[in-house]
């Protein structure tokens, strides 16, 4: 590399940075995102339409993981400020008092995802999903 020219040099360390750049900052705010479409596709197509108690029980795993990676955003202060901006509803998630005093019957490992879930679908819908969350 020391034997390249000083402009084709810069041209290299020009794409190598530009690509360190996208892979390592452009995702990571792409990522707030990615997890709120997915988290409101799988409740759109597989849990409110669901009347099954059993069924319920059975997809409590993907809940979880999806209550961890809304945690995951909580934790991270930069990206917990992009989705306050953004996703405005989404500040209720991450409001320990108010999860506390709402949500005192959910589990902890689902208290978020109920947030989440009341919040981004149906208003009618509200006091059917926490008892759905209360019961798993």
């Amino acid at each position: 590399m020391n034997k390249l020219p000083d402009e084709i040099l810069d041209i290299i360390w020009s794409h190598y940075w530009g690509f360190i750049y996208s892979e390592n900052v452009i995702e990571q705010l792409k990522k707030p995102k990615y997890e709120i479409n997915k988290i409101t596709e799988f409740f759109r197509k597989k849990f409110i339409r669901n009347k099954c108690d059993e069924y319920d029980k059975q997809i409590t795993y993907y809940l979880e993981n999806m209550n961890v990676s809304l945690t995951e955003l909580n934790k991270d202060k930069g990206l917990k400020l992009l989705c306050k901006i953004n996703y405005t509803p989404l500040k209720y998630c991450f409001d320990e008092e108010y999860s506390q005093s709402c949500f005192h019957n959910v589990r902890d490992e689902l208290k978020q995802i109920a947030i989440f879930s009341i919040i981004f679908n149906n208003p009618i819908l509200r006091y059917k999903l926490l008892h759905r969350f209360t019961k798993l």
